[in-house]
Order: structure tokens, then C-alpha cells, then sequence
């Protein structure tokens, strides 16, 4: 250890890389105690990944300790504030692509804390929230605001909503490219969704609106969802919204919103937690302010999960 520290700087960096020597790997080991935690958290990362099995291991306690460093601590003052983890977005995605290569051997809720530190906005993220639940101290850069809403059974509607996000994000946050072509939504997305959907009653000329055959469902089910793009519908934003969500959406409408190369950039909500009482529930969304785009659609994903008297912030 006393030679390595006289190793040039990059060096080690350098030899850390080279797979095939796992003795000189081994000068990942010094890497590992960086002080600067922004400096080290790319190090760890690499190093976690690594198939030396010795190194691998010290380096993922190394990620954990580091990234409780940009978490608020319990039992801590505080004015005692975590270490701001500021990076260039490019450097973001970097960092994450690194999360994810070591995600083996790393634990859920660092990786999920790290998403949250890097890119809290993104799909991917969202994801992450619905998927599991917020970890220990998380918190946002954005505004969160609480949506409340009556049900007969709130932990039903909640799971329900879920079921639809959970159906509709892992698109969202992938490639542009691997969008869904329109008539397989009604096959991805649950089928209760779908039939809450408002229909459409294409004009009986058109030799195209009983869509295409499907097993299992009865001839023009796809006027049941084919509906006019979220611009000609509106989007709607916040409480105000003039866009009647009891009305009900088309299903193209709505999960428009969540496409990458469509309305996404309209929708500025995103799924926070959701909380249940005996007949009320509050689901906690962020935005980066008021009004936010796509509440009309939030609104209606409560509304067609079973909930009622929804109060938008």
C-alpha cells in the first residue's frame, strides 16, 4: 500500500480497468478512500462491478457509506446537511449507467437513492417509486404537493393506480423506439383500465375502425380507445384544469402523456407516495410548480381506479 501511494495520478485509475491482471487490480483497494465523496462515488461504483471478488466487495461497502454521505442522516443535527452530489447531466447518466452495471451486487436502496440524487424526474425514477415505495430520507428537489381523494376501498384504488403505472413507466423510461404501437396498449394496460376508457364511434364508412382481430375481444374494441392525440384533447394543469376528467379519456390520450416522443413533455407530475386511510387516501405527486401540466390525466387515473371527490393541488 505504501508503493501505491506513490503510483502516478490516473494511474491507478488505469490499472483498475485492466481485467485481466488481478494482482494490479488490486490498486483499486487505495481508490477506495478517496476523501472527496463526489470524486470517490464514481470510483466505488466501477470498482463494485469489478470480478475481482475481494475488490468487489470492499467497494460496495464503499458505495454504501458514500452515498449516505448526499443522505440526511436519523439522530443527526439538522444543520447538519448531506454533501450536495452536483454533477452535469452527462456526468449523471454516467454515474447511473455505473449504478446499474453493479446492480448485482448492490443493494436496491442505494441504487434507488442514487436515481433520486441524479435524475429525480425521470421515468426511470418514477418507476423506482412505484415499484417500491420511497427509501428511508428521500427527498426531493421539486415541489410535493398532495392529491386527495374518497374511496370505497382507498388501498384498492391506490393499488389499482399502480397497476396502470406500473404497466405504463417501464416504456416510458425505455428508448423512443420501443414505444408500443398504438392497438397493443389495450393488452399491456389492465383490463379494467381500458374499459373505463371513454369510447370513440369512428365514422361507419371507415373500413378501419373495427381494428385489428383479436382473440378474446369482440369486433370494434378499438373504438372502445382510439381517440383524437392529447394535443387536440388538451392537457390540462392542476385543480383548475378546464378539461373534464369525469368525462373520461381515450386510452391514446391518455398514455400519450408517457410517450417520449410525444406529450411527455407536457405531463410535469410525477408519482411521489400514497398513503390510505379507511375511506380517504392522499397521494403525493412533485412538480416544479403551479400550474403543472397534466393534472386532468392524474385526475383521471384516480377516478377510473375506483376514486371519487378528488382535490387536485
Amino acid at each position: 500500500r505504501t508503493r501505491m501511494r506513490q503510483l502516478p495520478a490516473g494511474l491507478a485509475e488505469s490499472l483498475l480497468a485492466d481485467t485481466s491482471r488481478a494482482a494490479v487490480r488490486r490498486a483499486g483497494l487505495l481508490l477506495l478512500d478517496e476523501p472527496d465523496p463526489v470524486r470517490r462515488l464514481p470510483i466505488v461504483l466501477r470498482a463494485a462491478a469489478d470480478p475481482d471478488p475481494r475488490l468487489a466487495r470492499r467497494a460496495v461497502d464503499a458505495v454504501l457509506r458514500t452515498v449516505r454521505e448526499f443522505q440526511p442522516q436519523p439522530g443527526k443535527s439538522l444543520l447538519a446537511e448531506p454533501v450536495p452530489l452536483d454533477v452535469p447531466p452527462g456526468r449523471a447518466h454516467e454515474l447511473l449507467e455505473l449504478a446499474e452495471a453493479a446492480a448485482p451486487r448492490l443493494p436496491l436502496r442505494p441504487r434507488q437513492a442514487l436515481h433520486e440524487l441524479l435524475a429525480p424526474t425521470a421515468p426511470f425514477t418514477e418507476l423506482l417509486r412505484v415499484r417500491h415505495g420511497l427509501g428511508y430520507g428521500t427527498r426531493s428537489p421539486l415541489f410535493v404537493v398532495e392529491a386527495t381523494f374518497g374511496a370505497r376501498d382507498p388501498r384498492e384504488t391506490a393499488a389499482r393506480m399502480r397497476e396502470v403505472m406500473l404497466a405504463v413507466l417501464p416504456y416510458a423510461a425505455g428508448p423512443a423506439a420501443g414505444w408500443p404501437a398504438d392497438d397493443a396498449w389495450p393488452a399491456i394496460l389492465p383490463d379494467w383500465f381500458v374499459a373505463r376508457c371513454t369510447p370513440e364511434h369512428p365514422a361507419p364508412e371507415d373500413p378501419a375502425a373495427e381494428g385489428p382481430v383479436v382473440e378474446g375481444r369482440e369486433p370494434g374494441w378499438l373504438d372502445r380507445w382510439r381517440g383524437p392525440r392529447w394535443r387536440e384533447r388538451g392537457a390540462g394543469t392542476g385543480a383548475g384544469s378546464a378539461v373534464d376528467a369525469t368525462a373520461g379519456w381515450r386510452l391514446l390520450d391518455w398514455v400519450g402523456l408517457f410517450d417520449p416522443e410525444g406529450g411527455a413533455g407536457v405531463r410535469s407530475w410525477r408519482w411521489w407516495d400514497v398513503e390510505c386511510g379507511s375511506r380517504t387516501g392522499r397521494l403525493r405527486i412533485t412538480v416544479d410548480g403551479h400550474p403543472y401540466g397534466g393534472g386532468a390525466a392524474l385526475r383521471w387515473l384516480v377516478e377510473a381506479a375506483g376514486g371519487h371527490d378528488v382535490e387536485l393541488p
